[in-house]
């Protein structure tokens, strides 16, 4: 079993940052391409992220509470939100247009495909879409009327993994639309997917954590050592890491060696958001506009000033190689 040493006490260091050191002054860039960061969150928050630098200032024409984002190459990216909202870029964030959707269910996970046109969106009431031209237009998916809380995709974008907040987990292809996981114990939050779609992976309340192994055939459930709720998870190194987020800043990292579990913030704080790129740099985002850094795969953290007190929800890199 691992633990990791975090730079700065993190829980009291949001007003001004952590500071940082000479090897992270070497390498200011979020990605392979240095493109910086998209987050979003309540009350249409929107910020960009370069650097070690936060910033807002979009005009989205919206009022809506932006729920998640999934890129697409340097300039496309796609965000969803509170009724049916779904805004779209293909000029690297200088405009953003709303996509009209035939709904008004509140929109909660989005996904893109790295080697198609591919765009999925889930939310309430069984609203599932898919786009084959990235938002141009899109298709109404036939699947179980849940209120979908999230999606992974494999790289061609031929298989979406649905998942539910009763625990349910629905599998699309080409064959249509069929139910993995039916078992209603335990509420789930976020689904990650290596790129072959071969590996699965569902986390949820009390520690959750269920992975699968032949694309959903069957579930084994993961002892994480934590009964915080788990928000957002991640596959590493070809499926071989399992890196979750959660309550009380929660950080689950399980590999063959075993789980390492850290709490990074307050009892009363959570992560929402994650997001960690083939190079290992990445991002969390939280509670009270709460942004954390890394430039070492997730092993250890610092604090950016985001400037709001927002809730933040979901955050993406453009151009980011992601590390399936």
């Amino acid at each position: 079993m691992r633990w990791y040493v975090f730079p700065c006490v993190l829980a009291i260091a949001f007003a001004s940052g952590c500071p940082r050191n000479d090897d992270d002054d070497k390498d200011e860039s979020t990605s392979s391409s240095g493109s910086g960061a998209w987050i979003v969150g309540d009350d249409a928050t929107m910020l960009r992220v370069a650097g070690v630098s936060v910033s807002d200032g979009y005009d989205l024409d919206t009022e809506a509470d932006l729920l998640a984002i999934a890129c697409k190459g340097q300039a496309s990216a796609f965000v969803v939100g509170t009724a049916g909202t779904l805004l779209a870029t293909h000029d690297r964030g200088e405009t953003w247009r709303a996509v009209q959707l035939d709904t008004h269910a509140v929109l909660r996970a989005v996904a893109t495909a790295p080697m198609s046109q591919v765009v999925y969106v889930a939310g309430d009431t069984g609203a599932v879409m898919r786009s084959n031209d990235l938002a141009e237009s899109f298709q109404r998916v036939e699947s179980p009327v849940h209120d979908y809380v999230g999606i992974a995709l494999d790289d061609a974008g031929t298989t979406a993994f649905l998942l539910a907040g009763d625990g349910t987990i629905v599998r699309h292809d080409s064959d249509g639309s069929e139910p993995v996981r039916t078992d209603r114990g335990s509420n789930l939050r976020a689904i990650a997917a290596s790129g072959d779609g071969r590996i699965v992976v569902a986390v949820g309340d009390g520690g959750t954590m269920l992975l699968s192994d032949n694309s959903g055939g069957s579930w084994t459930a993961v002892s994480t050592t934590t009964a915080r709720d788990l928000h957002a998870v991640r596959l590493l190194d070809g499926g071989e890491r399992i890196l979750a987020i959660g309550d009380a800043g929660v950080l689950v990292d399980i590999d063959p060696s075993g789980a390492a579990v850290t709490e990074l913030l307050e009892n009363d704080s959570v992560l929402h958001g994650m997001h960690i790129d083939a190079n290992g740099h990445g991002f969390l985002v939280g509670s009270d506009g709460i942004v954390l850094a890394s430039h070492d795969a997730g092993r250890t953290w610092e604090a950016l000033h985001s400037g709001t007190k927002a809730a933040l929800f979901g955050i993406d890199v453009p151009g980011a190689a992601h590390p399936h």
